[in-house]
């Protein structure tokens, strides 16, 4: 279960002069020998997909606020052109504030900087734009079916990038289904464990990366309707952290197999994203790392294989999965 969006993040190169002139589309304009000029350049950097709220994370208007000296500003709004050009600007310090908004006018981003305009310079600076701090709610639901599961229950946490981990209690209601509603969440990337149990053994579970976005709801739902019986299942422990986003396939798979045979799959990433890390998980439990894994010794039953991966330098991460069957039955 995977939802695609936008993830934007913005550099506005900034480029100031002081006397002197500014060339822009081929016309050159003087300021005036107190005044300098500046020059703001909107460039898109990143996409990616990952489990995101119901909300349009992609930038398409800007506002530029700047406050100078002797309490001088110069403001302008809803922004959508590649580049914004102001030639009448104080000279002195000046503090620029950019804020980013969706296709809606919400703002989901902003960045800040400081320069100084002074006669005869040329200074170039680039502001990023991240997304707004602040908390948000994580909401999520897990089926199966009533007559599968004897005594169910749910363990799941969610797990921040420096590894701070978050039980999560669920509600079971009607003995096939299980809800979860955690607000004051941390804007940022999480990633999710989830195990559903019957009689405190586990019979099928998942990984997934989340975020979490000022204000607003990231929703998820799992539907566990093939299921192992407790006496066919493993249980290891989960031990992981989270990145941004990486784009994660999965190579070698087959949707089914003999217990005595073996399925050895292949993770891998684009080029522009390693070194990265990669962590296998099988039913929710964390199983191996490493591009590669080796399948084999099962028991019959099914099974859903999760790989997560991260950036070494821990600035972004994925993941991916895929479902599949042992059975000895021809």
């Amino acid at each position: 279960m995977k939802k695609h969006c936008i993830l934007s993040m913005f550099i506005f190169s900034l480029l100031i002069t002081g006397c002197g002139f500014v060339q822009t589309s081929d016309k050159l304009i003087p300021p005036s020998e107190s005044t300098g000029s500046i020059r703001i350049n909107l460039v898109e950097m990143i996409n990616s997909k990952i489990l995101l709220p119901d909300i349009d994370m992609g930038v398409v208007l800007y506002d530029v606020v700047g406050t100078g000296p002797g309490k001088s500003t110069f403001e302008a709004y809803d922004l959508y052109a590649s580049t914004y050009i102001n030639n009448s600007v104080p000279l002195g310090k000046w503090d620029i504030q950019v804020y980013g908004k969706n296709s809606e006018g919400i703002i989901i981003g902003s960045g800040q900087a400081e320069a100084v305009i002074s006669e005869n310079k040329l200074i170039a600076i680039d502001i990023s734009i991240i997304p707004i701090a602040g908390t948000g709610t994580l909401n999520l639901t897990i089926n199966w079916h009533a007559k599968d599961l004897f005594i169910p229950s749910i363990e799941a946490d969610l797990i921040s990038s420096k590894g701070d981990s978050t039980d999560l209690e669920f509600l079971i209601e009607g003995g096939n289904q299980g809800t979860c509603s955690l607000s004051g969440i941390m804007t940022g990337y999480y990633i999710l464990t989830a195990k559903l149990l019957d009689n405190g053994i586990v019979t099928m579970g998942a990984v997934e990366m989340v975020r979490i976005t000022s204000d607003q709801i990231t929703d998820g739902t799992y539907d566990f309707y093939l299921l192992n019986k407790p006496e066919e299942t493993i249980e290891v422990n989960i031990v992981q952290e989270m990145a941004e986003p990486i784009e994660v396939s999965i190579s070698g798979l087959k949707t089914s197999i003999t217990a005595s045979e073996e399925m050895t799959v292949s993770a891998s990433v684009l080029p522009d994203d390693g070194p990265v890390v990669f962590v296998w998980y099988i039913n929710g439990g964390s199983v191996e790392t490493g591009d590669t894994y080796r399948i084999n010794g099962f028991d019959e039953g099914f099974y859903r294989l999760d790989v997560t991966v991260f950036s070494v330098d821990g600035s972004k991460g994925g993941s991916e999965t895929f479902t599949f069957e042992v059975n000895d039955s021809g």
